[in-house]
């Protein structure tokens, strides 16, 4: 499973090789890499090879120096299972790889880069793009201006940016069964169709998480400096998924969600959209035609979402204990992300499994399946267009009445 600082590493194995990875500009980059590689995120390395079973991470400041072998760090029975996924492989002799500096560019020159509201290690392993700009890099990017603009600015340590941009992603991984903690409205299990309640009261619910979140950094406010840092940061990054997202999913169920990613078509959409381009104005009126978090837009609301949460967040936790914010960003430590065995101490635990994806995935063919008239009916908003000031102000107006209880 996940184990917190979302390197991307090459797993080598015998398996076909990528087009981009045998292009004769990335030969260089990619040169150690025998007999082949295959682009892995290192919680798909553990989970689709290993039948979810963890592996230990390794960490290495190395760019791209041999970090250790399959034998050392899976179990038996892991080695087995890596051997089903890529026939060939010989138990022991794959070797896992930081991807370096070098083959990085010349790999994501050849796919592209991408802004996206979505978290790197799923995306990049669905998608083998590698330089995407997405929940982590929002939260890093949103905390290093934060930081700045304070009247006596925090000195933002490497180790509360790599643990927070972490935190950001890990929602989609042990939150993928809470629509709540997507800015999302809940939906009939195995179904298109909304669950019951009003917009209201589904914004309602991912408020409460929101806040919910941010009482556990909170709570830790005790032990900062000191333990509680790292609890602190790496619960107020968890929260900020939710905001960001809101920005872009806006209330739509899952199966909207998923239904807009398959069928861009205008004419087939829910809601009236656009099609987007980089160069839009932003905010826009329309949304985009396509996958909510694509929308450029939606990446640049997420950075005014998080901008505007950050202050409402640090007044939050420096009412329970002064300067509990500064001090916990300021934190000292190595560079990475918080590891499995701690995500569990504070209660976490993995639901995005192999059957809830598969689940997803049907969503789309389950919403085309109703006329477009009953389809539309599905469509939920919690704020249209650039009307998200109100959604927006009910959210920090939540945080700050948590703040004064």
């Amino acid at each position: 499973m996940h184990q917190g600082i979302a390197a991307t590493v090459l797993l080598a194995l015998l398996a076909p090789v990528r087009a981009e990875a045998t292009d004769p500009d990335c030969t260089a980059a990619l040169a150690a890499l025998k007999p082949a590689a295959v682009p892995l995120d290192d919680y798909f390395t553990a989970f689709a090879c290993t039948r979810g079973r963890p592996l230990e991470k390794l960490f290495s400041d190395a760019q791209g120096e041999h970090v250790g072998t399959l034998s050392q760090v899976v179990a038996e029975p892991g080695v087995e299972a890596l051997q089903k996924c890529a026939p060939g492989a010989a138990a022991g002799s794959g070797r896992l790889w930081v991807l370096n500096k070098a083959a990085t560019a010349c790999v994501s020159a050849k796919k592209g880069s991408e802004e996206k509201l979505a978290s790197n290690r799923l995306f990049a392993f669905l998608t083998m793009r590698m330089n995407v700009r997405g929940h982590r890099e929002v939260t890093r990017e949103a905390l290093q201006e934060f930081c700045k603009s304070l009247k006596h600015p925090c000195a933002l340590s490497g180790a509360a940016r790599a643990i927070a941009g972490d935190a950001a992603e890990d929602p989609d991984f042990y939150e993928w069964s809470h629509p709540e903690a997507h800015a999302q409205a809940p939906q009939q299990p195995d179904s298109p169709e909304t669950a019951p309640g009003t917009d209201l009261e589904h914004e309602q619910l991912f408020r409460h998480w929101v806040v919910k979140v941010l009482r556990r950094a909170r709570d830790s406010c005790a032990h900062v400096p000191g333990s509680g840092a790292r609890k602190v940061v790496y619960q107020v990054g968890y929260a900020l998924h939710a905001v960001q997202d809101l920005a872009a999913h806006r209330g739509r169920t899952n199966a909207e969600h998923k239904y807009d990613d398959e069928y861009p078509d205008p004419a087939l959409s829910l809601v009236q959209c656009t099609t987007a381009s980089s160069s839009d104005t932003c905010p826009r009126e329309q949304e985009a035609c396509g996958s909510p978090d694509a929308d450029p837009c939606a990446v640049q609301l997420g950075q005014q979402f998080t901008a505007a949460a950050l202050t409402a967040v640090r007044d939050y936790l420096n009412g329970s204990k002064p300067r509990c914010f500064e001090e916990a960003f300021e934190m000292a430590g190595a560079p990475l992300g918080i590891l499995l065995p701690e995500k569990e101490a504070m209660g976490l635990r993995w639901d995005f499994t192999p059957a809830a994806f598969l689940s997803y995935a049907r969503l789309a063919g389950l919403m085309n399946a109703l006329p477009l008239a009953e389809r539309k009916k599905q469509a939920r908003r919690w704020f249209r267009g650039t009307d998200y000031k109100d959604v927006l102000d009910r959210l920090l107006a939540d945080v700050r009445a948590d703040r004064a209880e």
